[in-house]
């Protein structure tokens, strides 16, 4: 799936990356989210969330 990687700590866009889905949830609010592979240390995962960045609807980690 590709994903868009952002650090918004350090108002960082780190582009989009093809990533490896390990499974699609629901939080308590229904709005959907994935866990995803990390593209930057292998082995880990992260949270990606369906949401607009750049006036777009897409999945997007924020890693800060």
């Amino acid at each position: 799936m590709n994903v868009h990687f952002v650090d918004s700590g350090i108002a960082q866009d780190l582009g989009m990356w093809e990533v490896d889905v390990h499974s699609f949830k629901m939080d308590a609010d229904d709005a959907p989210y994935a866990i995803v592979s990390n593209p930057f240390f292998p082995g880990d995962s992260l949270r990606a969330e369906y949401n607009f960045y750049n006036n777009c609807l897409q999945w997007v980690v924020d890693i800060s």
